[in-house]
């Protein structure tokens, strides 16, 4: 999974693993950060996943996020789109899921593309770069809720730069269909990001 733009969240796809690969199901969902709020909607046909974000800032900028993944057990392949009114960033890679009796799922990652950024907290840099980003997704899911992580790190072409994060977070069922739980991304300090920075948000999901 890309980290061009670190703020955009990925609850989407935990949301999503919820429900069974199978039939039609679907999930809105919202979340809320000190400088950005955001929604999402998440579609699932079969093992095919189709995801959509929008984040709103402080700032006023808008920024959105199309993401699509085949998650039939074994070799699979996603697609990533993020864009605003100045800059499109693509990605596409393949994953490899693995699934457990015990709810346990591990999802070992690879995806490149390019970014016209080449600094991942949204400064604009001289000229875009090519990214590589292997990772891993991991999910512990009970009758109760769910726990993730997903760390990873994206090599910028044009610095010779691996970024370092990590995305961890949780999600407690308090209704039939609906969720509440938190999320937190860090970024470590590297000469692209500088001192790094540390991430928390609150989030909703309702499934349907």
């Amino acid at each position: 999974m890309v980290i061009a733009m670190k703020k955009v969240t990925l609850f989407a796809l935990v949301s999503i693993f919820m429900y069974p690969c199978y039939g039609f199901a679907a999930s809105l969902g919202a979340a809320i950060s000190e400088k950005a709020s955001q929604v999402n909607l998440a579609g699932a046909f079969g093992n095919h996943i189709l995801l959509g974000g929008v984040n709103f800032y402080e700032s006023g900028k808008t920024r959105a996020r199309t993401r699509y993944f085949n998650l039939q057990e074994g070799m699979s392949y996603t697609a990533d789109f993020i864009f605003d009114r100045e800059f499109t960033v693509a990605t596409a890679g393949l994953m490899y899921n693995i699934k457990y009796d015990t709810g346990l799922i591990v999802s070992p990652m690879l995806t490149a593309g390019y970014n016209p950024y080449r600094d991942p907290n949204s400064i604009q840099g001289e000229s875009g770069t090519t990214i590589v980003q292997p990772g891993v997704f991991i999910q512990w899911t009970q009758q109760a809720g769910r726990l993730y992580a997903n760390p990873k790190s994206t090599y910028f072409k044009n610095d010779d730069t691996w970024v370092p994060q990590l995305e961890l977070g949780g999600d407690v069922n308090i209704g039939k269909n609906t969720t509440t739980g938190i999320k937190v991304d860090y970024t470590g300090s590297t000469k692209l990001t500088g001192s790094g920075s540390t991430t928390f948000w609150l989030r909703v999901n309702y499934g349907f």
